[in-house]
């Protein structure tokens, strides 16, 4: 397509960790295609796309990669991160839209379907499957049917065949439990460890 409007493109495909340097980092490119997630709140997920105090970092899926600086957009995200009238929000996001619609540092192509697959087992996740994702502290594990179940926007459920054997465990406990156990554990080692350093 852009051949056609005498562009010539080299594309070059590039792994995680060479992205990250190439786009953020030394900024070696004319355009890049990426697949940004803006989920739970645009207060946190969408602001650093568009937000100029991320505009001189380094930070990789930020606006460090395109340098956007617009007073107008920092001044309508900062308000409406900080205001918790739903109505407000959704008036300021809205005005923000029609900015960066306008000014387009960043072209949307496409919305690609977030698929989550579940275990029949697992309890309270958010039909919403990017707040589940976020919000674990309220998902719990009950007892056995092992039933998968695939949902995808807008909220259609699947359930698959049941299995026949109860979930694997040790000692008793499942280990979905023992592993988010775990996982918590180095995150929080992580997180002492990070302070530490600080001082």
């Amino acid at each position: 397509m852009l051949r056609k409007v005498g562009i010539k493109v080299d594309l070059r495909p590039y792994d995680e960790a060479s992205i990250v340097g190439i786009v953020y980092r030394d900024h070696r490119f004319h355009i890049t295609f990426e697949r940004p997630f803006t989920a739970p709140d645009p207060g946190i997920s969408v602001s650093r796309f568009y937000h100029s105090s991320f505009a001189a970092t380094t930070i990789p899926y930020t606006n460090s990669a395109v340098g956007y600086n617009n007073s107008q957009v920092d001044m309508l995200l900062d308000e409406a991160a900080s205001t918790f009238n739903i109505e407000k929000r959704k008036e300021l996001y809205a005005q923000f839209q029609k900015i960066v619609t306008y000014d387009l540092p960043i072209i949307p192509l496409a919305e690609a379907p977030d698929i989550s697959a579940y275990r029949v087992e697992v309890k309270n996740l958010h039909t919403w499957s990017a707040e589940s994702r976020v919000e674990r502290i309220d998902v719990w594990i009950q007892t056995a049917t092992q039933v998968v179940t695939i949902m995808t926007p807008p909220h259609i459920t699947t359930t698959i065949s049941p299995l026949t054997s109860p979930p694997p465990q040790i000692g008793g406990m499942p280990i979905g439990v023992i592993t988010a156990l775990i996982t918590v554990s180095i995150i929080a080692i992580a997180i002492v460890m990070y302070y530490i350093r600080k001082r």
